[in-house]
């Protein structure tokens, strides 16, 4: 009889509560719909900079002496419809032409493949192994 008695309670209980009710939209729902509506717009935008980047790595020892350090500026553009990332200067030389078209290069290369092995994923309906 007692399991009789929980089933009942259980009915009832769904019976009252009707229809699950429609999921409340979040601040986060109503800001990433407002993202999605604008990404064409923004996209546009996007590619009408060149960015700039500075990367430093500094290894400073006991009383602040400079150990070792590097510095590279880099510039991004868009290519093929990606950003591409192209050396400017490394530690303070300009990087010559023909490096930078290689680091430019192999950079392409990189972003082909993984987008390669992304689409690949996609067909596959994992994302296990992208790399």
């Amino acid at each position: 009889m007692p399991r009789l008695s929980a089933a009942a309670l259980v009915v009832t209980l769904l019976s009252t509560t009707g229809a699950p009710a429609a999921l409340a939209q979040t601040d986060l729902d109503v800001f990433m719909k407002d993202v999605v509506a604008q990404r064409d717009d923004n996209w546009k935008k996007l590619q009408q900079y060149i960015l700039d980047e500075r990367e430093e790595i500094i290894l400073n020892g006991p009383g602040g002496t400079r150990l070792w350090g590097e510095q590279k500026d880099y510039t991004w553009f868009l290519r093929e419809g990606f950003f591409i990332k192209s050396p400017l200067t490394a530690n303070g030389a300009t990087v010559g032409e023909a490096d930078r078209r290689k680091f430019e290069d192999e950079y392409m290369r990189r972003v082909d493949e993984t987008v390669f092995h992304y689409e690949q994923e996609l067909r596959v309906g994992t994302f296990e192994n992208v790399w």
